[in-house]
């Protein structure tokens, strides 16, 4: 007997598990060629145990309530209660100094101190006397001991960075900034230029200005335009030298390099660099493509991370190139954060506590995932948009996902995308669809705080 009966089409269903986010995401590649897994962009969520949760934001302090441009301890031995004692100081925007005595959280003013540009201070031990010495590339130097007036240092060089190095103080400073400046031995308010006092070492050659110097493995690295250089510099002053030791192809952001333990992680124009003290490589190239022009940046390092605020190409980029995101690279396990929306203008690690500065607001960073504690950032994971190895068209049949706060779905495809708005059940909340492309792609958004996505899944047919 014929059989007229056409065969049934049995379509192949296929799923794929997310079993935790430690792969992160990849912006430095086509997303055509990255696995479903890696995704192709997430910011403010925090990846570091594997889900999807909170990610840094900054909490306002409230005992500054002034607009500021930059923040620094003053710590000093109290002779009295035999105990050290901390002041936190910080520059206000009209050039003047205010800190909190012990003990009090209203601020006072430093009388006697005033600034032009943004100053940056080091706490030092001045003739047996703990003392803060601020400067800047405009003003000159100024000394404190927390009890009588301050002063200023006459002769002292417009400095723009600093750093301590075997009891003298190394520099670079405003200007030209082909020369390096180094105080008298134990006393960092002596710039005489004699043989027994200070000196400076100067750079005659194409790798462009002195940016910042930084003590590390008993020599001073030199960042520059175009690479870095290492003064030698043991005793007698007449026995320092200067050797090249890295050309870089991309600019040195002279704000970021920041020694990290055992390493100097720094931000050129192109791409984050771990140096050594001898070989330089490149880290987080998945970056890469996100970078974005970053004259503004700066860094610091805090709780073994490496935290730098730049411009990031995250929705509309800084069109004045100035700092929009900032992230945190892991120095052990190498997991990368991405903050978008708060672009701090300067960061301080100060007693355990990360402070930065956001459009003049003085904060602290935390896992809040808030912008001043005010405005809950919005956190985004997108997929790459995938053709899954087969030219064939996929339907997604299911989205499932362990969730504990509400979000945004939105599918996507070569040709169109659907969004939905989803609130978590109890346990796995799994969502029925029929979604259809050659090519397929999903993102999760959502604002609310204080939970947290973990092992999405898809399934689909071919």
């Amino acid at each position: 007997m014929r059989n007229n009966l056409l065969p049934a089409v049995h379509k192949r269903l296929a799923q794929f598990n997310f079993e935790n986010f430690f792969a992160g995401f990849n912006s430095s590649v086509d997303e055509s060629v990255l696995p479903l897994h890696i995704a192709k962009r997430i910011y403010n969520f925090n990846i570091s145990d594997g889900t999807l949760s909170d990610g840094y934001g900054m909490a306002r302090d409230s005992r500054f309530p002034i607009a500021a441009t930059n923040i620094w301890n003053y710590r000093f031995w109290h002779e009295e209660s035999k105990s050290h004692r901390n002041i936190l100081m910080a520059s206000h925007t009209n050039g003047e100094i205010r800190f909190l005595p012990h003990g009090e959280r209203n601020l006072t003013r430093l009388v006697g101190v005033q600034f032009t540009s943004t100053p940056i201070a080091v706490n030092y031990r001045l003739f047996g006397e703990d003392v803060i010495l601020m400067t800047s590339e405009t003003d000159g130097m100024f000394v404190w001991n927390g009890r009588d007036a301050a002063y200023k240092i006459e002769g002292a060089p417009s400095i723009r960075t600093l750093t301590m190095h075997f009891e003298r103080m190394f520099v670079t400073t405003a200007g030209e900034a082909n020369a390096v400046y180094f105080s008298d031995d134990l006393d960092p308010t002596n710039w005489g230029m004699e043989l027994n006092e200070g000196g400076f070492i100067q750079f005659m050659d194409e790798m462009g200005s002195s940016n910042k110097v930084i003590s590390f493995l008993n020599h001073v690295y030199v960042f520059r335009d175009y690479g870095i250089s290492r003064i030698t510099a043991f005793g007698d002053q007449s026995e320092f030298s200067a050797t090249n030791l890295f050309t870089s192809s991309g600019r040195i952001y002279g704000k970021t390099p920041t020694a990290c333990g055992d390493r100097i992680m720094f931000l050129a124009s192109d791409g984050i660099y771990m140096f050594d003290g001898i070989s330089t490589i490149p880290v987080a190239g998945h970056l890469k493509g996100l970078i974005k022009h970053s004259p503004n940046a700066v860094a610091t390092y805090h709780d073994g991370k490496y935290f730098l605020s730049l411009n990031l190409d995250i929705g509309t980029p800084s069109a004045d190139n100035r700092n929009n995101s900032f992230i945190s690279i892991d120095l052990k396990s190498g997991l990368v954060n991405v903050t978008h929306g708060i672009g701090p203008t300067a960061f301080n690690s100060i007693d355990g506590n990360l402070f930065a500065i956001s459009h003049g607001t003085i904060g602290t960073i935390n896992n809040s995932a808030r912008n001043a504690g005010d405005i809950a950032l919005r956190k985004s994971y997108v997929s790459p948009l995938i053709d899954l190895g087969t030219d064939e068209i996929k339907t997604i049949r299911e989205f499932y996902i362990d969730s504990t706060v509400p979000f945004q779905l939105t599918l996507f495809s070569e040709t169109t995308s659907r969004t939905l708005s989803v609130t978590p059940r109890v346990g796995i909340t799994r969502l029925r669809m029929n979604f259809r492309g050659r090519k397929l792609g999903f993102a999760i958004e959502t604002t609310a705080t204080g939970g947290r996505l973990t092992r999405p899944g898809v399934r689909f047919s071919i």
